[in-house]
């Protein structure tokens, strides 16, 4: 009884020779210097990686704020600042001109500063006669075009070159600046109104103006009356 013996298949190159079986090529053995180099390159870039599971090779995981992970994560930035110099967020003005070019819109800002708990956006800062000005939108307001101590020097120019207690600022969007005349148009045909009721010309004068005739007036007869002059007070 023939007994059929399993054997590989060989391979005939294009000249009808048996060829080597495929994947049997020759290799060069691998040395001990090889398998240490291999090994120094892992263990180099493990370092860039973190403990804790596999992420980018661009992920910093080392924790610069180690000694302050006592803290909150927004007070143990202020400290390292305070500590080290170093500064924990982007600047301000690059934040602004990610809003100006749209990266960061209103609906990043709405949905962010109601989340920070140390801030109360609805203290009411200013009342006026049409309305109040809350708190939150002060800190909006400041994340969105800043809002810097002027000194009197610069208030003096801006006021007597740049006119600016006459006119609007240029980068005032137009539909704030529609709202804002509106509303002062609304509030003196209001306050006009009261002229005869409960408010004198004065009032109206020393509210609107900050010009106080009837204070005027009665310096100018204490000052007449002091000289012996005869007083009009017509």
């Amino acid at each position: 009884m023939t007994t059929a013996t399993h054997t590989e298949p060989a391979v005939l190159d294009s000249a009808h020779a048996v060829a080597p079986k495929r994947g049997a090529s020759a290799r060069a053995p691998i040395t001990h210097e090889m398998r240490e180099h291999l090994k120094h390159h892992v263990e180099h870039y493990c370092h860039m990686l973190s403990e804790q599971g596999p992420m980018s090779i661009t992920f910093v995981h080392n924790n610069t704020l180690f000694a302050m992970q006592k803290s909150h994560f927004e007070d143990a930035i202020e400290e390292a600042r305070q500590f080290l110099g170093a500064q924990g967020y982007v600047a301000n003005a690059v934040n602004r001109e990610r809003y100006r070019v749209g990266r960061i819109t209103d609906t990043d800002i709405d949905w962010t500063l109601p989340r920070r708990k140390k801030l109360d956006l609805k203290k009411t800062v200013v009342a006026t006669q049409s309305r109040e000005i809350l708190s939150g939108e002060i800190y909006r307001t400041h994340l969105i075009r800043g809002i810097a101590p002027i000194g009197v020097a610069e208030i003096r120019n801006l006021a007597q070159a740049e006119r600016a207690t006459q006119k609007f600022s240029a980068e005032l969007p137009q539909a704030t600046r529609t709202t804002l005349l509106n509303n002062a148009k609304a509030e003196l045909v209001n306050a006009k109104a009261r002229i005869g009721a409960d408010w004198t010309l004065s009032d109206w004068l020393q509210g609107h103006l900050d010009l106080n005739l009837l204070g005027r007036k009665l310096a100018e007869v204490v000052a007449g009356l002091a000289e012996g002059r005869d007083i009009d007070v017509a």
